[in-house]
Formats: C-alpha cells, sequence, structure tokens
C-alpha cells in the first residue's frame, strides 16, 4: 500500500509489477515481465516512496539474469535504472527521511571462487546533490550546519497550524526531488565492513544505519555510524538464520524479527552505540485441518508446476486429466510420508529432472548407527571384528592408537562380540561420545582397551570418499608415470571449485596434462567457472633477470593451458551434465566413460506449508546452440567406456585408465 493509501503495488503472475488506483480501480503494469523473472517466492523486492509518487524495485535492467535496482514514475511509468552495474543488486528501500534509497550490493565485497555469491554492502543513493552533500559534512562541518539552520528556523516566520475553517492541518510528505541526471555522483557505501546482508533501516535523522549481518556462520546485529567512519556490533545474537530490523519513527529503538518467530525491542543510543534487547512476548496457537492442508498443498504443487514448469506444454502431458486422476486418492491419504509419495508419482509423470517430492520429518528420536572408521576383514570367522584397513582421518586413526591391520576387536563397552552379537547395535546413537573397545593382536597376543568416540555415518562416507579419490590420484600417478595429473569435481559449489583450483595449480602444476573426474557429482552451478579455468591459453612467460625460462611460469597462471580429459558416468547429474556439455561444446578436450542422462535445468526446490514436505520445480531450461534443450537430450562421450561390476569388484577401473592412455597418446603425439 502507498504511505497515502491511494495505491496498492503488487506482484501479478509472478513477474510483473503492477499498481491498483484504488479510487478508480484501474491497473497499471509498472515493470513488465520482459525486464523480471522471479526464479522463487519473495526474490523480487519494492518499496513505496514516502510521497507515493515513485515505486522502487529490482528488475533485470540488461537483460541478463543480475538485478539492478529500479525507480519508476508512477504517474508515467518511467523506468530509470539507479545502479546500472555489472554487480546484483537488490533490497531496495527508501529512508525515512526521504533523502535517500537505500539497496544492497555486492561491488565491494569479497568474491566467491565459484558462482556462488559474495559478501554485500548497503549502498545509498542520495536523491540529489544536496541531501549527497549534506551526508557528506565532516562531524565538526555538520554540526555547524545544524546550528545554523536552527538559527535560521528561529527566524522563519510560523506556519499556521490549521485551515481557514479552523481544522488542524495535515502534514503529509514533501515530493521528493530527484536528480536522475546525475545519479552517478549520489551513491555511496553506508557500510564498512562486506558480509552476507538480510535486513537493514536508517535512523530518522539519516545518521545510523542497522543491519543484520553474518560472520562465522551467525548472523547479529550490526550498526555503523557513516559520519563518524565507525562500525560496531550492537548485539551479539549468534544466530542461525538472518532476522528483519526496523527503526522506530523517534530513532531510539530498533525493532527486530528473528527465527521461530521472536520478536524484540532493541533500545539504541546514537550517540554512544550502546544496545539494550527487551523480548516481546505472544502467544498463539493454530489448529490445523490436516486433510484439508493436504488438499490446499496438492493444488499448490499442480498451479506451481503448471506455471512454473520450464516448457509451457509439460512435456505434452495431460496436466489436468492428471490432476483429476491423482487428486482420487487425497481422501485414503492420512499421513504425509503417503502423500509425498503421491506427489513425486505426479511430478514423475512430467518425464523430468530435478522434481518429485520428500518428506523430512523433524525428529532427533531414530536411530543412528555410529561409525569406528573402520574396514574389517570379511573374511575373518572367529569371535569378534578383525580390522582390514583403519581409514585414514578417521578416529582410530591417531598418533596414540595401536589399531591397526590385524587387530581383533573383542569388546565394545564391555559387551563381547560374541557370533549372536549385533556389534552396530552398540555403536548406536553413540556418535561423538566415548566408547571402550578391547582389543587383540592374535600375532603378539597383547590384549589392551582404548577409548575412541565414533564419528557419524556421514562423516564416514567423508572418510570413504576420500579414500577413493586417493585411489584414483595414485593409480593415476601409476599409470602415467607421473606426467599426469588428477582432480575430482565432488559438487558444483564454491568448495568444490576451491577444491579444483587448490589441487590443479597446486599439486598437479607441474604436471603435463590434466584428468577432471566428474562422476557421483550431483549438480549445482559451477560449469561456467570450470571451463573459464580449464580452457587457458598460455601467452607470455615470466622471466625476470637471473631466471631461466620457465622458472618462474606464464600467464595466464590462475587458469589451466595444458591437456584435459573430463572423466564423466552415468551417475552425473545437472550441472556435472552441463559442465561436460560446455567442456564438448567449447572444444577444450575429450570426455573418456558413460554417456550423462540429459539433466541440465536449473530447479527450485520449494518447502510446503507444512515444511516436511519439500518439492522440485525444474524452471530455467538450457538450449543449446542447434536449438535443443539439454535436459532429456543424452549427452555421449567421445570414449566410451562402461565400468562393469566384475572389474570394479576387483579394484579396476577402467574408465581412469582409458582417460590416462588417452592423455598419453596425446602427449606422445604432440612431441611428434
Amino acid at each position: 500500500m502507498s504511505p497515502n493509501g491511494k495505491k496498492l503495488a503488487y506482484i501479478h503472475n509472478r513477474d510483473n509489477i503492477n499498481v491498483l488506483d484504488l479510487a478508480s480501480k484501474k491497473i497499471r503494469t509498472i515493470v513488465p515481465a520482459s525486464v523480471n523473472y522471479s526464479y522463487q517466492d519473495g526474490d523480487i523486492s519494492f518499496d513505496w516512496s514516502p510521497d507515493s509518487k515513485w515505486l522502487s524495485f529490482t528488475f533485470n535492467g540488461f537483460k541478463r539474469w543480475i538485478s539492478d535496482i529500479g525507480v519508476a514514475d508512477v504517474a508515467s511509468g518511467k523506468i530509470t535504472n539507479i545502479s546500472a552495474s555489472g554487480y546484483t543488486e537488490g533490497n531496495p528501500i527508501w529512508s525515512s527521511d526521504s533523502k535517500a534509497l537505500l539497496f544492497t550490493s555486492d561491488r565491494y565485497g569479497r568474491r566467491n571462487h565459484g558462482s556462488w555469491g559474495s559478501d554485500s554492502d548497503v549502498i545509498a543513493f542520495y536523491l540529489n546533490q544536496k541531501d549527497f552533500d549534506r551526508t557528506s559534512l565532516s562531524k565538526e562541518d555538520f554540526e555547524k550546519l545544524q546550528q545554523d539552520e536552527k538559527e535560521a528556523k528561529k527566524k522563519k516566520p510560523k506556519e499556521k497550524k490549521t485551515d481557514d475553517k479552523g481544522k488542524k492541518k495535515k502534514a503529509g510528505p514533501k515530493p521528493l526531488e530527484i536528480d536522475f541526471k546525475n545519479k552517478q555522483y549520489h551513491l555511496k557505501r553506508l557500510t564498512l565492513h562486506s558480509a552476507p546482508i538480510s535486513s537493514f533501516d536508517l535512523s530518522p535523522d539519516g545518521e545510523m544505519l542497522v543491519y543484520f549481518a553474518q560472520e562465522e556462520n551467525r548472523w547479529d546485529l550490526w550498526a555503523s555510524k557513516m559520519r563518524e567512519s565507525s562500525t560496531f556490533k550492537l548485539l551479539s545474537l549468534k544466530d542461525s538464520k538472518p532476522g528483519t530490523v526496523e527503526f522506530s519513527k523517534d530513532g531510539k529503538s530498533v525493532f527486530i524479527g528473528r527465527g521461530g518467530g521472536r520478536l524484540a525491542k532493541v533500545g539504541i543510543s546514537t550517540a554512544g552505540g550502546k544496545a539494550s534487547m527487551k523480548p516481546i512476548s505472544y502467544n498463539a496457537e493454530m489448529t490445523v485441518n490436516l486433510p484439508a492442508e493436504r488438499k490446499y498443498m496438492f493444488e499448490h504443487v499442480w498451479r506451481q508446476v503448471k506455471k512454473k514448469f520450464y516448457r509451457e506444454d509439460l512435456h505434452g502431458v495431460d496436466w489436468l486429466a492428471l490432476k483429476k486422476n491423482y487428486a482420487s486418492f487425497l481422501p485414503t491419504i492420512t499421513n504425509n510420508h503417503d502423500f509425498s509419495e503421491m506427489l513425486s508419482e505426479l511430478l514423475g509423470e512430467l518425464n523430468a529432472s530435478h522434481t518429485g517430492a520428500r518428506y523430512r520429518p523433524r525428529s532427533t528420536a531414530g536411530d543412528s548407527t555410529a561409525a569406528l572408521g573402520i574396514l574389517f576383514d570379511l573374511k575373518y570367522r572367529g569371535k569378534g571384528m578383525k580390522v582390514g584397513e583403519v581409514l585414514t582421518r578417521g578416529p582410530v586413526d591417531r598418533a596414540k592408537s595401536k589399531i591397526e591391520k590385524g587387530t581383533v576387536i573383542t569388546h565394545i563397552d564391555g559387551v563381547e562380540l560374541t557370533p549372536d552379537v549385533n556389534p552396530y547395535q552398540l555403536l548406536n546413537r553413540k556418535s561423538g561420545k566415548r566408547i571402550r573397545l578391547a582389543l587383540h593382536d592374535t600375532t603378539s597376543g597383547e590384549k589392551w582397551q582404548e577409548v575412541i568416540k565414533p564419528v557419524s555415518r556421514g562423516a564416514t562416507r567423508g572418510l570413504l570418499y576420500q579414500r577413493w579419490i586417493e585411489i584414483c590420484r595414485k593409480n593415476t600417478e601409476k599409470f602415467s608415470k607421473g606426467r599426469i595429473g588428477y582432480v575430482h569435481i565432488r559438487s558444483m559449489s564454491d568448495a568444490g571449485f576451491r577444491h579444483v583450483f587448490d589441487k590443479v595449480l597446486g599439486r598437479n602444476s607441474d604436471k603435463e596434462a590434466l584428468i577432471v573426474d566428474t562422476r557421483w557429482n550431483g549438480g549445482g552451478w559451477l560449469h561456467d567457472d570450470l571451463v573459464s579455468f580449464l580452457g587457458g591459453d598460455d601467452y607470455i612467460q615470466l622471466v625476470p633477470r637471473g631466471k631461466k625460462r620457465g622458472e618462474l611460469g606464464s600467464e595466464p597462471q590462475f587458469r589451466w593451458s595444458r591437456p584435459v580429459v573430463v572423466i564423466q558416468s552415468e551417475s552425473n547429474y545437472s550441472d556435472a551434465h552441463m559442465f561436460p556439455f560446455a567442456f564438448k561444446e567449447l572444444k577444450l578436450g575429450k570426455l573418456v566413460g558413460a554417456p550423462v542422462p540429459g539433466t541440465g535445468t536449473a530447479v527450485w526446490w520449494e518447502n510446503l506449508i507444512d515444511p516436511s514436505i519439500v518439492f522440485g520445480i525444474p524452471q530455467v531450461g538450457m538450449v543449446s546452440k542447434d536449438g535443443k534443450f539439454l535436459e532429456n537430450t543424452q549427452l555421449e562421450p567421445d570414449i566410451l567406456v562402461i565400468n562393469d561390476p566384475e572389474s570394479m569388484s576387483c579394484g579396476l577401473d577402467l574408465q581412469l585408465k582409458k582417460a590416462v592412455d588417452e592423455l598419453l597418446n596425446q602427449l606422445d603425439a604432440k612431441k611428434k
């Protein structure tokens, strides 16, 4: 609602921003869908100016999937791009003093290696030169200006507080004076340190910015006094989720909202910066009609897919007929587990990746079997459990431990491991807790005890993954006699890119060629970063006085510029399909392995109103130069190699071996 109560702005059909005149009922589209795209709910934001004449918003100002900040004259509909940068801006809000438009930007912040976000700052666009000059004054000059304004106010004739009929005048906001011509000179960074930022607000006097910022994976309440160039933490909240903040009208306190619906009033002093928090308590109860709720969620999922699925034809299915068919099961469904399975069946009719539903109840009472970080000898038939291998960096891999291959565990916490005892029951809910092992060295006859802390199954998977990586790396070294390097990309994430950057330009920097393994990669968003990194081409060498060519390297220093082979398999998914596709499309090298199913789309996994249920919508399709969608288009390798079960059971990785052979052939051919 506009501040004057005459107009209503709203998002129409997910991408348009419309304004409804409440008196005339006329609707005007201010931001058309052609310059906007909503990927998930809440990612398009807008705000009314205090005088109700302007609307600020996020939009795609240059026909790219990067948001800018726009301001529209509501009367004419004319849009002005305020930010107009190559960086990502968002969350525009007008200051309560009508002097600035605030928004977040990552133009100054630290950027991640891969395409996974960056730190942000709060930027102010001051509406005109006068307001910008005012905020740029030193503390002394500002105090003098305030004194001069007080003196001028005393000399100014007092305005009548009543109209001709004796009624009290209503003081409305003054019309904003916005200088768009010199907009690039009116931008100012308000925060002094970049960080992930959620909510922010400027004090009514325009002197203090209060905001939620993340530090070390926790969200705290911070403040900046721009005129003094100081930043400090108002409150150490240590929340795991971001909060919201808004100044009171008098500027003496802020109201904050935190995770779990917690509200509080924080009293602050703009002079001293001290803060005190008083929780705002309330009680609320809700009665839920579960069958009706499931009926609503079913309808919501059906509608969302109909409107947001990446292809209008929904892969040719009769979506209305499917709705009627599957809705008939609703009266017989009594729990969310069955409901999510039914939703998955419905969504599966689309023959698309990145969809389906899952049920994840929030419970800590279930079984959770811990692990010792040991691979046991399955051929051992005596009492206890015989160690076949100790996993590197596992709970047993310690300097003080004497457990090694061949050691037999005879007791766990005093319980003897006889043939009728299930040892894994003794490890239930023991992750991170001390347990006592009784041990026996069958060669020397020594018996002793050790206390260790088992780890979770997830941590064990990590240990097994590292073990597999080491095997692949050592085999690559062995097969190539040290000429070829190896790196595996576990996920298309910031951490995945950092691992590649570290290992390729570190341990493998002196290799003649490189194997990039993408098998069992579940995706993310890293394809462009990877092909850019692997597609380097040497153009100069760095040779200072007293050094030989090649001793200091060449440019580019931070990209790989030698032969590469990518290994792929049928387990590649999502961006792990898009990366080898891009690698092949740009002719950077050969693909070795098995065909990859066509799963190249961008998804939104939406939490329903019952957050234990999540479903997916593939929303953005990827189209190749020949006009075909990557989705459902299988990516064939240049060299087909299938890792059959027999070879794998013998420890033979045929795909890795073929990748090494291919690179060796390339290197030998280059020498000739």
